[in-house]
């Protein structure tokens, strides 16, 4: 039997193969996505990243205590740490300033 012509063959690993590509747009570019932004609240994002980078800067630095990790992985956590509170302090920023733009009425 023979494949219906809409099918697309499968790829050599198994895997389904990619659809058709998107239909170019002006100058050869790709058309602009038709899907809506994700709506995601970055406050959960920012202190689950943070939270998780204090919990990493403890666990190496008990190790670097006990002598088995160095002051580089120290650093790392606490830089990723710090800039934790910088998105947290950065997506207030965000929030305000798109309150204000949509206007007292907006909710």
């Amino acid at each position: 039997m023979s494949e219906p012509r809409d099918a697309v063959p499968d790829a050599p690993d198994g895997a389904p193969a990619p659809g058709p590509a998107p239909a170019p747009g002006p100058a050869g570019l790709l058309a602009p996505s038709t899907l809506r932004p994700l709506e995601l609240d970055l406050r959960v994002v920012f202190r689950v990243g943070t939270g998780l980078w204090a919990v990493a800067l403890v666990v190496v630095g008990v190790l670097a205590a006990r002598g088995t990790a160095d002051a580089r992985a120290v650093a790392i956590c606490a830089t990723g740490f710090a800039l934790g509170f910088v998105g947290q302090a950065w997506e207030v920023r965000h929030r305000r300033a798109a309150r204000r733009a949509s206007g007292p009425d907006a909710g």
